[in-house]
């Protein structure tokens, strides 16, 4: 950025100066022996997802774009710092998504403790990150659909690639045993790993298309949504750790260890999502991520198989080969 050109009154930046004014409202100084104690720039860097500068280069942003700031509160330059709002306050706990726990507090309490009546998932607080991160997936677009089949089974009718009967839904990161939703990938081979054929398996693949314009959660935002497009700006500074958090549940890979109580806090997210409207009364249609599988790749979780049609022929293919990446690994004591 061209710093010389950044101020509050120019144009140039789309309104940064204020954005960091009200960034910088959320810290306190404290005495520079303060055990929590760190520089401004320290904890942008770290608590915000929004710099990969130095922290001189960040001190050299910052005193141009808070420049008037800094002339009012010197101490808020030079010395040290912590966030205002404080975890374990009324208003944190109001404010964050789990009512002041952790992310791992809450996958152990809806995995093992109270899965439906836990009080601690306050949805509106985490629908407010995800009317963010709405995005369009135009008419014309096509992702696949593969099955692991029986030779038997041959030739399938169009309903067999489709999203499984409820009685025969099993349980999947974002959906429930007997709940049906239609997953689908951007890639033939992805669609496969994401089933985990073996050598030697038969099976069936299908290309959809996408016939009405879909509307979805694009979860890759999770981790970027940043604060300038947040009007809350401490709402998201509560709430980041969380964030990050689903972010890493849901790009956990599966193992055929994996049980099924282990996908419950994803599933937890996938049905709030599924309620949300916006002020139209419009639903979103799913859920769009990337591969945990086959990383540059989407997959695309619907909730109703209405909007894509079935292209073409079903293909089939055997799996003819399998090519392991192996990477080192050391247990943990």
């Amino acid at each position: 950025m061209d710093l010389d050109r950044l101020d509050r009154a120019s144009d140039y930046g789309n309104g940064m100066v204020p954005d960091f004014e009200e960034i910088a409202d959320l810290y306190v100084p404290v005495a520079n022996d303060h055990p929590r104690g760190q520089q401004l720039s320290e904890r942008l860097r770290s608590e915000w997802g929004i710099f990969s500068l130095t922290h001189d280069e960040i001190n050299t942003f910052l005193s141009v774009v808070l420049q008037d700031y800094f002339t009012e509160n010197p101490e808020v330059q030079y010395g040290l710092v912590m966030p205002a709002i404080q975890s374990g306050t009324k208003f944190f706990r109001a404010a964050s998504i789990l009512s002041g726990k952790s992310w791992s507090e809450f996958e152990d309490v809806i995995q093992y403790r109270n899965r439906f009546h836990n009080g601690l998932f306050q949805p509106d607080k985490l629908i407010y990150f995800f009317e963010q991160m709405i995005s369009d997936i135009s008419a014309g677009e096509r992702y696949f659909r593969a099955r692991i089949i029986q030779e038997n089974e041959m030739p399938l009718t169009p309903d067999k690639i489709g999203s499984a009967p409820p009685e025969k839904a099993a349980a999947g990161r974002l959906n429930a045993t007997g709940i049906s939703y239609l997953y689908l990938g951007s890639d033939q081979t992805t669609v496969v790993l994401e089933i985990k054929a073996a050598i030697q398996d038969l099976v069936a693949i299908g290309e959809f298309e996408v016939v009405t314009p879909l509307r979805v959660i694009d979860l890759d935002m999770l981790a970027n949504l940043g604060p300038f497009r947040i009007s809350d700006k401490s709402s998201y500074l509560i709430n980041r750790p969380i964030l990050l958090a689903i972010d890493d549940a849901l790009r956990r890979q599966s193992t055929r260890q994996r049980g099924e109580v282990a996908y419950v806090p994803t599933e937890y997210i996938s049905d709030l999502i599924k309620t949300m409207t916006d002020e139209n009364g419009e639903s979103v249609d799913g859920i769009f991520y990337d591969s945990t599988v086959n990383p540059g790749y989407k997959d695309l979780v619907l909730f109703n198989e209405n909007k894509v049609k079935l292209k073409g022929s079903i293909k089939y293919s055997k799996i003819s080969k399998l090519i392991p990446e192996l990477k080192p690994y050391a247990a943990t004591e």
